[in-house]
């Protein structure tokens, strides 16, 4: 299964949809604008809410909050690297990025490659392809991967 985020270079901030193989919109992640720390609601095209992210503030690596059904599930924190971008979850999941974010892989906590996103260069406005190989663990594939464009976007706004 492959999911698709293509973000607008003009809206990026605000709201970017996740695509099916057929180019149809079947998720939605909206970003408050006026905030302390990046908020972002995933959802699916009826509405209906799948995950809560929030950023924690005043911390040395990045860190971000997810919820489900507006419970806490996780955190997901960078870990300290110049020549990576690797996170970890509370839960034991992991995200072994290489230093542009280009290449990401998201392994579960046994270890298990569950998803593949790749980022691609040059273009206008991010493009990522999102390849699943558990389409049971949707939800975190889907939490993990709206943190990785945030952190993305962030990186690119402050010139990293």
């Amino acid at each position: 299964m492959k999911l698709y985020i293509k973000e607008k270079v003009l809206d990026i901030r605000t709201r970017f949809f996740i695509k099916n193989e057929n180019d149809e919109n079947v998720y939605e992640v909206t970003n408050k604008i006026f905030s302390l720390g990046k908020k972002s609601t995933i959802s699916d095209m009826t509405g209906n809410k799948i995950a809560y992210i929030e950023q924690e503030i005043f911390k040395l690596l990045p860190k971000y909050n997810i919820y489900f059904n507006d419970t806490f599930y996780c955190d997901m924190t960078k870990e300290f690297s110049l020549m990576k971008n690797n996170y970890n979850l509370s839960n034991g999941y992991t995200v072994k990025g290489d230093m542009l974010m280009h290449n990401i892989t998201i392994q579960d906590p046994s270890g298990n490659v569950i998803c593949y996103i790749n980022r691609e260069f040059f273009t206008i406005g991010d493009k990522y392809e999102i390849e699943i190989f558990a389409p049971n663990q949707l939800n975190i594939i889907l939490a993990i991967s709206t943190v990785i464009a945030n952190e993305v976007n962030r990186k690119q706004d402050r010139n990293d």
